[in-house]
């Protein structure tokens, strides 16, 4: 580069001429400056800049054994990307990075703290969610069914469009499938939960209780062989002894039932008819000085099967421990959980998760 620069005369200061000088690049900035101050009184030497803080040089991983701590950075507590692979820093240049917007897994972040490595942070916040949010997957039942020998054997899944038990559905291999409706019962599922709907059949789908449970008007509950039914009573109306002057006073007290157990006999009409008259439990078995509903003749019945037992104006059904257990119909869609045992005609059932 050719600069024009006024030819200055040492003798007595005054411009002769214009004359072109050629200054190097690198000079010309500093000659510009030192004639400004020249002309400007300006001192010759200007303040230093502020230092300008140097990046941190690469860290190398020491070698195993080695005490050596990494040396501390000329910043103060800081982030850098890389991890500490001594393999791949060996490939990096001296005083080169490697680029944080590469696609790597081996890019993470290093902290440093007084001098030493003291934490490997994971290269994604933890803390935060994950972009998609993915739904639990939906969790399938199966059926198992008591076979000839009391054992329990699978019978397959419930799939996701539910199944139908019954004779339409097929099983007649399996013992009591005789006694099913052409459409007994369908499993479904609704949502997350599985649901049982009784399909109107004569016996009904019943379910094992394993804690007290509520009794309404109407209920049925099976005790081995035998269906029964709870009935509350009517309203109760004292009655007038008989007397005469001439027959005497029939001397006879009222005794108030709380409420009835109906034995329901093989045509569906009600049978034999039981009171519940005491106000503590009124234990239903086979045989014995303990049952105060003697199912006689039911090999399937324990001597103390279950019990009824007014609490709080209401009325609970209880299974002592039996074996052969409790079972309670279900009304309309019931929903199903994984390990209950049900009761379909004579078929024994139980759900658990696939």
């Amino acid at each position: 580069m050719v600069s024009v620069l006024d030819a200055i005369d040492e003798d007595d200061g005054d411009v002769h001429a214009e004359i072109p000088v050629p200054i190097p690049l690198a000079e010309e900035g500093e000659l510009r400056g030192w004639m400004n101050r020249m002309l400007s009184n300006a001192p010759d030497h200007l303040p230093e800049p502020a230092p300008v803080a140097k990046r941190p040089t690469p860290l190398v991983q020491p070698k195993p054994g080695s005490a050596k701590h990494l040396p501390a950075p000329e910043l103060p507590a800081m982030l850098v990307s890389p991890l500490p692979d001594s393999e791949y820093w060996s490939e990096l240049p001296p005083g080169t990075f490697p680029d944080p917007d590469e696609d790597d897994p081996t890019i993470g972040v290093y902290q440093f703290l007084g001098g030493d490595v003291i934490e490997i942070q994971p290269s994604v916040d933890p803390a935060s969610p994950s972009p998609m949010e993915v739904p639990p997957p939906e969790v399938p039942m199966r059926l198992q069914v008591v076979d000839a020998h009391g054992e329990w054997i699978d019978w397959g899944p419930i799939p996701g469009e539910g199944r139908l038990v019954g004779r339409a559905a097929g099983g007649a291999e399996m013992p009591g499938f005789g006694t099913l409706a052409s459409a007994h019962v369908f499993f479904r599922y609704d949502d997350a939960a599985l649901v049982a709907d009784d399909l109107g059949s004569y016996d009904g789908v019943y379910r094992r209780i394993c804690e007290p449970t509520a009794l309404g008007e109407g209920q049925r509950f099976r005790i081995g062989g035998h269906v029964l039914e709870f009935r509350l009573p009517e309203p109760f109306v004292s009655s007038a002894p008989l007397t005469s002057s001439e027959r005497g006073t029939l001397c006879s007290r009222d005794l108030e039932p709380l409420a009835f157990v109906d034995l329901v006999r093989p045509n569906g009409q009600p049978g034999l008819r039981f009171p519940i008259t005491k106000r503590d439990a009124t234990v239903i078995g086979r045989e014995g000085p303990t049952a105060c509903i003697a199912l006689a003749g039911d090999h399937a019945v324990s001597t103390s099967h279950a019990q009824i037992r007014p609490r709080d104006g209401a009325f609970y059904l209880e299974d002592l421990k039996t074996r052969s257990g409790t079972f309670v119909r279900l009304a309309g869609a019931t929903p199903i959980r994984a390990g209950d045992v049900l009761q379909v005609g004579k078929m024994t059932l139980r759900v658990l998760e696939l």
